[in-house]
């Protein structure tokens, strides 16, 4: 039952299949149920450089063709998911800085909220949501931002 008069008519969910988006998924999904929402899925391969690669414990690049398919299959994974739970939903293979990626197709698809993952233990691919970058998506984005936490 849909409300139109509810405050998030559409969601936008970073989804990257770790556990901590795993977290978002579900807390979206709750979110969605309350209030109608659609959801739109995406996924962000940032633009690989060598500051990247040495932090991974990468010797070469990552190959671009990869990294794409790897997300693709995630994408579609979750949005897999959120269909199977009857929700419409729609995704996206974004391309270079998450904060700048996320924050643009919230506002160019008029999202009402962003809902991200958060992993309490830092890892690499974790480290872009730490301070300052996490203040930076929630400065930089035009609705409000859910961080859903895993521990």
């Amino acid at each position: 039952h849909r409300r139109e008069t509810s405050m998030f008519q559409r969601i936008l969910l970073a989804y990257d299949g770790s556990a901590a988006s795993q977290r978002a998924l579900i807390d979206s999904d709750a979110v969605a149920k309350m209030t109608g929402a659609r959801v739109h899925l995406v996924a962000v391969v940032p633009e690989p450089t060598a500051h990247l690669a040495f932090e991974a414990g990468m010797l070469d690049m990552p190959d671009p063709a990869e990294q794409r398919g790897h997300a693709k299959r995630r994408l579609d994974s979750g949005m897999t998911l959120l269909r199977d739970h009857g929700f419409e939903v729609s995704g996206e293979v974004l391309f270079g800085d998450p904060v700048e990626q996320i924050a643009d197709t919230a506002e160019r698809i008029g999202a009402q909220l962003i809902v991200v993952g958060h992993h309490r233990n830092r890892g690499w691919l974790e480290r872009w949501w730490n301070s300052p970058i996490s203040a930076a998506l929630i400065e930089r984005a035009h609705c409000s931002v859910l961080v859903a936490i895993h521990d």
